[in-house]
C-alpha cells in the first residue's frame, strides 16, 4: 500500500478471492464521473445533477477497516 500511494497516478490492485467464501458485503461503488466536456445539452445537465449530488457524499470507511502494508 505504501508504494501504491507514493505513486503519482492511480494504482490497481488486485485481490485474489475465493468466489465460494462468503464476505459481507462491501458497500461501495466505482464511481464513473459524466463527462464535464461533452458538448450535448443532456450530458451537460446529467454532469451538473452529478457535481450536485457529489456535495452530499460522505466518504466511508466501514467498521473494522484497516489499512495494512
Amino acid at each position: 500500500m505504501k508504494v501504491a500511494k507514493a505513486h503519482p497516478t492511480a494504482t490497481l490492485i488486485h485481490i485474489n478471492s475465493d468466489p465460494l467464501l462468503y464476505a459481507p458485503g462491501g458497500d461501495a461503488w466505482w464511481e464513473v464521473p459524466i463527462p464535464e466536456v461533452s458538448t450535448l445539452a443532456s450530458t451537460q445537465k446529467a454532469y451538473a445533477n452529478y457535481t450536485e449530488a457529489r456535495k452530499a457524499q460522505k466518504k466511508y470507511l466501514g467498521k473494522g477497516s484497516v489499512e495494512r502494508s
